[in-house]
């Protein structure tokens, strides 16, 4: 109808609820996919199907974290400025893995040194090198050192800056079942 070039695809199938959410039907070959989205509301089956996951589970969750921050920020300074700075790191991209830093120097303050944060909220050794890799990187735009940089800054790796921004979300959320 347009006279461009086309491919067509497998067959696929959305239907409209009457509540208006939608299903989508998707059959799949196999495949290595990365995807960077926001939450996606999935419900996801085996192949007996038993559900792996779904939109309920991950709306608890947050209601759970929700309560507890509702808590516990007013008499625990830490959680506060560990709140603040994922806020802004959402809010200030250009300078989100300063923000994102900002938690992990926040930890250290808090349990007096890193290897105690380490300890007492299972973070692994290589979780918390990950972090200061990423917001120590000469070379990353939204980078701590970048005014050192010598050469072109780069903008952080969509997935590396994914992994980064788990990991500080996962360590808010510890210090809270601390």
């Amino acid at each position: 109808m347009t006279h461009r070039s086309f491919k067509l695809s497998k067959a696929s199938r959305s239907d409209i609820q009457e509540d208006g959410s939608k299903h989508h039907f998707v059959e799949l070959d196999s495949f290595v996919m990365t995807v960077i989205a926001g939450a996606v509301d999935l419900i996801v089956h085996d192949k007996d199907e038993n559900v792996i996951l779904d939109k309920k589970k991950r709306l608890d969750n947050q209601s759970k974290f929700a309560a507890l921050v509702y808590k516990h920020r007013a008499c625990d300074a830490t959680l506060d400025h560990m709140l603040k700075s994922y806020q802004l790191s959402v809010s200030d991209p250009k300078n989100e893995l300063v923000h994102l830093y900002e938690i992990r120097d926040a930890l250290s303050k808090n349990f007096s040194s890193e290897n105690a944060a380490i300890a007492q909220l299972g973070i692994t050794r290589d979780e918390w090198n990950d972090m200061g890799r990423m917001a120590n990187s000469l070379t990353i735009q939204q980078g701590r050192h970048r005014g050192e940089a010598i050469r072109f800054l780069r903008s952080a790796e969509p997935v590396k800056l994914d992994e980064t921004r788990k990991l500080a979300a996962r360590w808010v959320e510890n210090i809270l079942i601390f």
